[in-house]
């Protein structure tokens, strides 16, 4: 089997205790010994968790029995997570599946300050659970936590959509008819 460039970073994950581990984009690169590619940087999708033997870089965090629940390009920062024994037997039957379908997409740039101490009793819970789950960094679970309470939101607000039949008015005809009322 020949050896990837990126098993070196595997090999560092291999060693990682815990269920998460968060890197910056600097300190993955010193890991490497080289730069991450632009499209790290660019596009989400060079994060994805795929094992179909496309990304390279996916194979060795997923060989190491990690996964990356969260990139985020903006603040060149990537959260990875262990990989339970049942997920991880889901990466040898289904290699071409993704395990990225519910991680957020957060891209906050900027930090978010509030008043810890005006807080209820269960939003700072909430936030020393988030904040423990992600190493003590109090941003990095604010902005995780307040990312999942806006998909959350989303859903709901999907959920209640009323279905039904499509409208038997085109959206084409109500611009003309707004058009040619003016």
């Amino acid at each position: 089997m020949a050896m990837s460039k990126y098993d070196r970073f595997g090999v560092y994950l291999s060693a990682q205790g815990g269920r998460c581990h968060n890197m910056t984009f600097g300190q993955m690169e010193r890991v490497l010994g080289f730069s991450l590619p632009a499209s790290a940087r660019k596009h989400g999708g060079w994060w994805t968790n795929l094992a179909d033997g496309s990304h390279s870089q996916a194979l060795a965090w997923l060989g190491a029995g990690w996964r990356v629940w969260r990139a985020d390009l903006v603040g060149e920062r990537v959260e990875f997570e262990r990989i339970d024994a049942d997920l991880a037997a889901g990466v040898a039957e289904d290699a071409s599946a993704p395990f990225r379908r519910d991680a957020p997409a957060v891209k906050m740039t900027d930090p978010v300050t509030f008043d810890r101490d005006r807080l209820n009793i269960a939003a700072r819970r909430i936030l020393d659970d988030y904040s423990l789950r992600f190493g003590g960094d109090v941003q990095w679970a604010l902005d995780v936590a307040l990312e999942e309470a806006r998909i959350a939101y989303c859903q709901r607000l999907i959920e209640s959509t009323p279905r039904g039949p499509p409208s038997p008015v085109s959206s084409v005809d109500l611009i003309r008819e707004d058009r040619d009322a003016r």
